[in-house]
């Protein structure tokens, strides 16, 4: 009796968990694809730096993307906060205004298909960011965030020697969402 108990302790936990299986594969189908596209360029990039590298590599990669799949996704259908810095009010953000889901990712996918995320290299250290890589995708960038109406905005920066350059943020405002970190 006492291993018939655990037999079906253990068959009901198993058709627990292909439920949420199946659950999960139908999420991720259904995922926005600039979603897919980000999250697998975000950790390619950031995969050259990535100590882990070893047996379970390709299925840690593939896990990676698909946790950040899931966190992207979530923007689509929570949508995402404008804060400030309100360190002068003894807080560390002051979240003060809000962009729903289908806006935030209309500015996002304009982003995205304008090609201002790239791979950085910084102190050996690759990271996948919203840095436009020339003046015109930079300031075309401004372009996807008017509808926001915030004061976050992106400008190209010459560099001291007059040649190239780098696209830089200005503005109070920040949005807290993890494609515009």
């Amino acid at each position: 009796m006492k291993y018939f108990l655990i037999l079906l302790t253990m068959l009901l936990f198993a058709a627990c968990q292909s439920d949420l299986d199946v659950a999960y594969d139908d999420f991720l189908s259904k995922a926005p694809l600039v979603c897919k596209d980000y999250c697998e360029e975000k950790n390619s990039c950031e995969r050259a730096t990535d100590s882990s590298l070893g047996t379970y590599d390709q299925d840690s990669f593939t896990t990676k993307i698909h946790q950040c799949i899931a966190i992207c996704t979530s923007y689509k259908a929570e949508g995402a906060y404008i804060w400030n810095d309100a360190s002068s009010l003894g807080y560390d953000r002051n979240y003060y205004d809000f962009i729903d889901g289908d806006s935030l990712f209309t500015g996002y996918e304009c982003l995205y298909n304008l090609g201002a995320y790239r791979c950085v290299n910084s102190n050996d250290v690759y990271t996948h960011k919203l840095n436009a890589p020339t003046s015109v995708v930079c300031e075309e960038s401004n372009n996807c965030l008017a509808p926001f109406n915030i004061d976050y905005s992106f400008y190209w920066s010459v560099n001291p020697d007059g040649f190239g350059g780098s696209c830089k943020t200005r503005g109070t405002d920040n949005i807290d969402a993890i494609f515009f970190y």
